[in-house]
């Protein structure tokens, strides 16, 4: 080693700045890997102008820990907004439950997106949206109802039980 390399190498600042990019480097890894699976992340997306209230996010949450779900990802959309139509587009697949209007869960049923459900609740109120005696939707509050994603992976026990948490909450929202 010639003695320019050995000044460089004996270079306090250098190895400071190599201690922290590994740190970082270790770090950022540790981060993803410690990211719950898709498996262990329940989606739910909220196409209204108003939001679900704490107590029910807590309450959803709960339920879903029971079924072994990490994450709940409860992501409200606002319909008037002028990007709604391109996020709805780019998100759909991805999420578990939806919670829409009427109106749009009408013109989305021929994408074929949402799952006829298999839900019994006394008291609720169901939604059809074909010629045929399959629900599709349960009513939360108003004109918006409760829907599962045709392509969701998740134990139909877990949707059935955040879906019951869900509809129990419509009247206080």
């Amino acid at each position: 080693m010639t003695d320019a390399v050995r000044k460089k190498l004996k270079s306090a600042k250098l190895w400071a700045i190599f201690v922290a990019v590994a740190v970082g480097v270790w770090g950022l890894a540790f981060y993803w890997i410690a990211q719950p699976t898709r498996g262990e992340k329940l989606e739910i997306w909220l196409g209204a102008s108003f939001s679900l209230k704490s107590e029910v996010i807590a309450e959803v949450e709960t339920t879903a820990r029971a079924h072994g779900i990490k994450e709940c990802a409860i992501n409200s959309y606002d319909p008037r907004d002028t990007y709604y139509a391109q996020a709805f587009g780019l998100r759909a697949n991805s999420v578990d439950i939806y919670i829409l209007e009427k109106a749009t869960s009408e013109t989305l049923f021929e994408t074929g997106i949402f799952a006829p459900l298999e839900y019994e609740r006394d008291g609720a109120e169901f939604l059809r949206l074909d010629d045929t005696d399959a629900v599709y939707g349960v009513k939360l509050v108003g004109d918006y109802y409760i829907f599962v994603n045709s392509a969701s992976k998740k134990d139909t026990a877990l949707l059935y039980d955040v879906i019951s948490v869900l509809a129990d909450a419509g009247a206080s929202l």
